[in-house]
């Protein structure tokens, strides 16, 4: 007995992101896994416009659930800044919102320590948001700012690997 198959061959792509650690030479010092979201812009736009390496900055208030102000560094001047936040009292999006509006052109959050990694899920403003979003985990948030600070002219590259299925 023979089979036909008619289900055609389906081909999935599936993008896989990173943030990345350069030295002063561009050199990578270090490279986690992140999570996107399912608003706002993608990073393939950032590597389009030559946007997905820059500075990343703590923001203050760190939550980023109201305006946040840009801290200022003694790092080199940076073209494109990614805002990092932390994790909790507001929506993800609406973290992104007030990170936008601030001039960041990607926003990093910082996971609460022991949370497993997740999309980040609309809420209040997703329909506002434009830049992308990452989550990573509280462990590479903790090495990045700790070991690979940008007063110390650190950088990161926001990286999205694809996958064919």
């Amino acid at each position: 007995m023979f089979f036909v198959s008619l289900i055609p061959f389906v081909h999935f792509t599936v993008a896989k992101l990173f943030v990345e650690v350069l030295d002063s030479s561009q050199t990578v010092v270090y490279r986690c896994e992140a999570n996107g979201a399912d608003f706002g812009g993608d990073i393939s736009s950032l590597i389009s416009k030559n946007s997905s390496i820059g500075c990343l900055h703590k923001v203050r208030p760190a939550l980023a659930c109201s305006s946040v102000q840009v801290p200022t560094t003694n790092s080199s001047d940076c073209a494109t800044n990614f805002a990092l936040v932390q994790r909790g009292d507001c929506c993800f999006s609406q973290k992104t919102w007030h990170s936008q509006k601030a001039g960041f052109m990607a926003m990093i959050v910082a996971n609460n320590e022991g949370e497993a990694p997740m999309m980040m899920g609309s809420g209040g403003s997703a329909d506002l948001v434009k830049i992308p979003s990452l989550l990573i985990s509280h462990a590479s948030s903790q090495t990045i700012l700790k070991r690979f600070p940008v007063e110390k002219g650190y950088l990161i590259k926001l990286i999205e690997e694809t996958d064919n299925l």
